[in-house]
């Protein structure tokens, strides 16, 4: 388990999991744990 990349998309900001899931790319916002 590595935490969560938070993404800035299009489509709002979301974890790297929800952008898979809706297929956005984004800007990498930050990295938590």
């Amino acid at each position: 388990q590595f935490g969560y990349i938070v993404l800035t998309t299009s489509a709002g900001i979301m974890d790297h999991e929800e952008a898979r899931r809706k297929n956005v790319g984004g800007k990498v916002l930050g990295f938590f744990y």
